[in-house]
């Protein structure tokens, strides 16, 4: 019985150990306090990538309290997006199956919920006023139809909101650290995804992908996921009112084989870290399915804080934070700010964003279509809807070598 006891004790501080030790490590990293938010997966049958069952507790890390990865709340829910607040003292996160938004303290108290009916987007401090703001989207009528709009609350008087954005359904809304423009496009898939300007202003495309995330600077950087999930198109605008891309990987990802992906990337409150999830295994892996991925793959499916290299051209360090045999799921870091570096907040940029291509006369319009790697979209003139126009290609249609349709 002692020699159990002993064995136990010893499996014990060990784990305390590389609690210490990720704690350590992620502060090495990042020179600063970090503390990083996830979901944990408590269904060992029935994997939940998404949100898409009640079966997730809210965790978190602390980079300097020694304690490691724990749960932040007792309940069991479907929780999503956790993002911490600008002082690093609290979390807001949604549960995506009661369509509601709430806050809690870091250490598990004063738990309050904020909005019911919404689906949780964003948490945002105004720098000139130190307002926090919670963005949510949610339905709204317009006449006779149903839009899907993206409001903000207040997070002290949750009654008081005003309306962001309803010119389009935006799926991975982001805000920009000014608050003047926001990241995000169409659900999954080969969307577009793109530059919103704010309150309710242009949408700019900038690539089709998924997972869009926007820098938390002024500079109104933004990433869009590609194809392989294994790296992302970087656009940044420029003062001629155009943007450029190029392709930061992620290639250096421990462990990362030609048929593994990543998921659930997001931009920290620090220009130069992110965080993502991973690996998964492409074999192992049906996003299309009620089951996504089986309790084996899921074990194996950590959450990593990378550390971009000084020209944003690829990720040069990893932390992993979680150590468990569980699925871990929608992390996000807040690392302190330093008020004596610029670590945090890029310059301002002249130029706000990129702006959408001149409209042709839409009084009659209802459809355009460029090119396949271009924007086609028109404005309703009777409701200032935006409508992206796409096609559908069948039996012999196809994108000829210069993306025109044939």
């Amino acid at each position: 019985m002692k020699s159990l006891f002993v064995v136990w004790c010893s499996l014990l501080l060990s784990g305390v150990a590389a609690w210490a030790d990720t704690g350590a490590e992620l502060r090495a990293m990042t020179g600063a306090h970090t503390r990083v938010v996830w979901i944990e997966d408590d269904a060992p049958l029935k994997p939940c990538v998404y949100s898409e069952r009640a079966t997730l507790r809210l965790m978190g890390l602390d980079s300097d309290d020694g304690k490691g990865e724990r749960q932040i709340t007792p309940k069991i829910s479907s929780y999503w997006k956790p993002i911490v607040t600008h002082d690093g003292k609290q979390v807001v996160f949604g549960e995506l199956l009661e369509k509601t938004i709430s806050v809690i303290n870091w250490d598990g108290s004063g738990l309050r919920l904020l909005v019911k009916g919404a689906g949780f987007e964003d948490v945002w401090t105004d720098p000139r006023t130190n307002i926090t703001w919670v963005y949510g989207s949610l339905p709204e009528k317009r006449g006779d139809t149903e839009v899907s709009v993206i409001r903000r609350f207040r997070m002290d008087k949750p009654e008081i909101s005003e309306l962001v954005w309803d010119k389009m359904g935006i799926h991975m809304f982001m805000l920009s650290g000014d608050g003047r423009a926001a990241s995000g496009g169409g659900d999954g898939g080969n969307s577009p995804q793109g530059l919103l300007t704010l309150p309710n202003g242009a949408f700019s495309q900038m690539a089709g992908g998924c997972w869009p995330s926007m820098s938390p600077g002024n500079s109104h950087r933004m990433w869009v996921f590609t194809g392989n999930h294994r790296s992302v198109h970087m656009c940044v605008p420029n003062r001629d009112g155009k943007a450029y891309s190029y392709t930061s990987t992620f290639e250096s990802f421990p462990g990362l084989k030609s048929n593994h992906e990543l998921y659930h990337p997001r931009w920290s409150n620090n220009i130069k870290y992110m965080t993502l999830t991973g690996p998964y295994v492409y074999s192992d892996w049906k996003w299309s399915s009620d089951v996504k991925i089986s309790p084996e793959g899921a074990a194996g499916v950590e959450v990593f804080v990378g550390q971009f290299s000084s020209d944003f051209a690829k990720i040069d360090k990893w932390v992993q934070v979680s150590h468990n045999d569980r699925g871990d799921y929608w992390p996000s870091a807040w690392i302190e700010p330093d008020p004596k570096t610029a670590a945090l907040i890029e310059p301002e940029d002249a130029n706000l964003a990129v702006t959408a291509p001149a409209q042709p006369d839409t009084n009659r319009l209802v459809y355009q279509y460029g090119y396949g790697s271009t924007i086609s979209q028109v404005i309703d003139p009777k409701t200032g809807a935006i409508r992206q126009c796409n096609g559908l290609l069948r039996d012999l249609a196809r994108f000829t070598r210069y993306q025109v349709l044939d």
